[in-house]
């Protein structure tokens, strides 16, 4: 059992101690992305149970690690390659944009390197930067959306709240 700090529902602004169990976990597995949108959004950690537990495995070291291997892997990928690789069989998996990335290539970077401060950081800038990654409608996949994408990263650094340290 976990005990995480929610919002108190009958004393507004205050916190409250919240035990969470192993199914939590399990629900939390199961609407990451659904959570992650909510707190890239801007909704608070703290305002309910499945927030503070998906908040809590995002600001920790290793996943904020993955998460800047994977933008630092897309950066790469698409500084390697002009035109997107041609598959056999099915690949469900959706092409990025690697004009846009390459163009995007410094705030992409940024991102990364924010993620990878031994410091605290705010979850709902991992969280927008795993939005980032895995929104195959978003500015990173869709070339309609393609001029967003500098826009997003920086959106998603300035959520990390590294400027508050």
């Amino acid at each position: 059992m976990t005990v995480l700090l929610t919002a108190d529902p009958t004393r507004p602004g205050q916190l409250r101690p919240t035990s969470t169990h192993w199914w939590n976990r399990l629900v939390v597995a199961a609407v990451g992305y659904r959570l992650d949108r909510a707190l890239a959004a801007g909704r608070a950690p703290e305002s309910g149970r499945l927030l503070a537990l998906r908040a809590q495995t995002l600001v920790d070291p290793a996943t904020r690690a993955g998460v800047a291997r994977r933008l630092r892997a897309v950066v790469a990928q698409a500084q390697a390659r002009a035109a997107p690789p041609r598959v056999r069989g099915r690949d469900l998996r959706v092409p990025v944009c690697a004009e846009a990335v390459r163009r995007s290539r410094d705030q992409l970077e940024l991102l990364a390197a924010g993620l990878e401060t031994p410091a605290p950081v705010a979850a709902g800038g991992v969280a927008a930067a795993r939005v980032l990654l895995s929104d195959g409608m978003g500015p990173l996949f869709d070339r309609r959306r393609a001029d967003d994408l500098e826009r997003s990263a920086l959106a998603a650094l300035r959520q990390l709240d590294l400027a508050a340290l």
